[in-house]
């Protein structure tokens, strides 16, 4: 995920990963009990999408993700 978060800063678009914030990402979460939940916290980011974006920063953001490592 640092490479995709990295690539993308590259290009002017702002992620954050998607789960950091839930107990998943907690230091103490036996992650041999979801390692499913695991697995998408450590790959899951978030995109700036909303109904506001401007059609310009629109294809950017399509351009990062189509060239994501």
């Amino acid at each position: 995920m640092k490479d995709a978060i990295i690539h993308a800063k590259k290009n002017g678009v702002e992620t954050a990963p998607a789960f950091e914030k839930s107990i998943v990402a907690l230091e103490n979460f036996p992650t041999e009990t979801c390692p499913t939940a695991h697995t998408l916290l450590i790959r899951t980011l978030l995109l700036p999408l909303h109904q506001k974006i401007s059609q310009k920063d629109a294809q950017t953001i399509a351009k990062v993700i189509a060239t994501m490592p």
